[in-house]
């Protein structure tokens, strides 16, 4: 009797002692703990830096994701924790090494404290971009709101309150980058893909712990752009990620660009234990050693193997980055080639957006001048021009390239001079072949939709270069009303998306009552997201014929990318 008194007294105070942590109404109950958030203005508010994983340190570098560990009282969720491992500037050797190894945290945000009667919201978990080497989810990249200010002072760019406030709830999260995030042995040592099991461990926590936010938990749309959109991607094919997310948005990227699958991994995994003195051939013992190296250490050898990898061919591959990973692996991303199975339907058939901005190798130019040893090779040996992608034999390469050269080269026959020559065939190769040629396999699958971005404020640009859309899709300063507008629509289309799977369901003043069309077999329809929204047809198809005529003679499968 007196043991069962006591067990209701301890129960009574247990219970006692939560609601009273829980009176707060940005105190929520997840999983492993207590998290408290905090309002950021009216309709906004966060819940940053919860951990989804035990942090990738110690003995856990270069292991998959572990559970986070719980934790008693209540976890301060109002401010966001650090970056991945990264390098100040992207690839460049002399950047300072920057960030953390304990950095697997995740990011909430809403447009009202969580409510037992409210009704759950559409959820949108972004991935960012940055080449699997640089980026993070943090408040002073995507936080709330640019006129919020940020612990020194400093103003966060851009963020997702123009998205929260079409009453959804947008996640960002931290995935490990680089040499940390995708060392690679062709082995169960490392298996690679760590990154990308990050995102997966994100998604499962969401599917998890959403609700308690007032999210909808079967009502998840994964967006990303470049590197984040190659991410969205692998995960639409993976297996692992089957009803983790209802509705996919890839913004110029895919796993079948050429730069979305590692070639070099683990030639350059090795090397960077060469550079720290680790010379051996055992894949056990390297990785062993490496997990001792301190991080900086580390990430600087990294950023020197990559450099000296993309000096040689900046074109064709990304080093630290996906790969396709042992058939025998436990958990494995992937397995096979993603070209073929979105070619044969093997993926989550979720609906589907995609496209491209309209000459995305315009923000590239660094490239040209990064790189000029390698282009003024490709100048006098067109061969180089031909994509990996294409698994040609030397004949075929030297058929091929020539072709490729004067496609884009003016009538002096230089595919280099002018600058914008090469960019043209940069924007092709990269990013507008690819992101076509998956919408092209999807759409006999599952509902796809495709999207041109062409809108530039400057009236003297080429066009809409790589990331351009960003700066409307999230909450950034505007230089004209006409810049607003286009902001608007851009979120109300993602937006319509993630609620319903179609970017237009309702005639909307907004979008001009426009109806986007589905992509079709015989049809790549698409929105041209410019100064107006234009329902047009098979983009840069001259172009893009020409690819796919020189596929047709050349290109020797099995193929991986494209």
């Amino acid at each position: 009797m007196i043991f069962m008194w006591y067990s209701y007294a301890l129960y009574f105070i247990a219970t006692y002692k939560l609601r009273t942590i829980l009176a707060n109404p940005l105190r929520v109950q997840i999983d492993c703990g207590v998290v408290e958030g905090r309002q950021l203005k009216d309709s906004l508010y966060a819940w940053s830096g919860i951990p989804f994983a035990k942090p990738p340190v110690g003995d856990l570098r270069f292991e998959a994701p572990q559970p986070p560990d719980n934790w008693e009282g209540v976890l301060d969720a109002r401010w966001e924790r650090s970056k991945c491992m990264q390098t100040e500037q992207y690839f460049l050797p002399e950047s300072q090494s920057i960030g953390d190894e304990d950095c697997l945290y995740i990011n909430v945000y809403t447009s009202q404290p969580p409510s037992s009667n409210a009704t759950l919201l559409p959820v949108m978990v972004w991935i960012y971009g940055g080449g699997f080497a640089v980026g993070d989810g943090n408040y002073a990249t995507y936080g709330p709101d640019q006129l919020v200010s940020v612990g020194d002072g400093n103003y966060a760019t851009y963020g997702p309150d123009q998205l929260v406030s079409e009453n959804v709830i947008v996640v960002t999260f931290n995935y490990r980058l680089g040499i940390f995030g995708f060392a690679f042995t062709a082995d169960n040592v490392a298996p690679g893909n760590l990154g990308l099991k990050d995102q997966i461990f994100a998604l499962q926590w969401v599917q998890r712990n959403i609700e308690t936010f007032g999210g909808d938990k079967n009502l998840v749309t994964v967006f990303g752009q470049s590197a984040g959109a190659v991410s969205v991607s692998y995960l639409v094919v993976s297996p692992l990620g089957k009803d983790l997310f209802h509705h996919a948005i890839m913004q110029s990227g895919n796993s079948i660009c050429v730069w979305g699958l590692s070639k070099i991994a683990r030639k350059a995994t090795f090397k960077a234990g060469q550079l720290l003195g680790i010379f051996t051939i055992n894949s056990r013992y390297l990785i062993d050693q490496l997990k001792t190296v301190p991080a900086a250490k580390l990430q600087s050898a990294a950023v020197s193997v990559t450099n000296a990898f993309l000096f040689l061919d900046p074109i064709n591959s990304l080093v630290f980055a996906p790969v396709i990973e042992p058939a025998d692996t436990t958990d494995a991303v992937i397995t096979t080639s993603t070209y073929e199975c979105l070619r044969l339907g093997y993926f989550n058939r979720v609906p589907l957006l995609m496209g491209h901005n309209s000459f995305e190798a315009v923000s590239m130019e660094y490239i040209i001048k990064q790189w000029c040893f390698y282009l003024l090779q490709s100048d006098i040996f067109p061969s180089l021009l031909v994509p990996d992608s294409m698994n040609a034999n030397a004949i075929g390469k030297l058929l091929a390239g020539p072709q490729i050269k004067f496609h884009y080269a003016d009538i002096l026959g230089s595919i280099i001079f002018p600058d914008e020559n090469f960019l043209r065939y940069l924007n092709d190769n990269e990013f507008v072949r690819p992101v076509q040629k998956m919408a092209r396999f999807t759409c006999r699958y599952t509902p796809t939709y495709f999207y041109k971005f062409s809108y530039t404020h400057d009236p003297t640009a080429l066009g809409a270069g790589h990331a351009e859309e960003l700066f409307y899709l999230f909450n950034s300063p505007f230089n004209n009303p006409n810049d607003m507008i286009i902001s608007n629509r851009l979120v109300k289309l993602w937006t319509n998306f993630a609620k319903t799977g179609n970017p237009t369901p309702l005639d909307d003043p907004i979008l001009d009552s426009c109806t986007w069309p589905k992509v079709m077999p015989a049809a790549l329809n698409y929105i041209d997201i410019d100064n107006d929204l234009t329902i047009k047809q098979n983009p840069n198809a001259q172009d893009m014929d020409f690819w796919d005529n020189l596929f047709s003679a050349y290109a020797n499968p099995p193929l991986f990318t494209y």
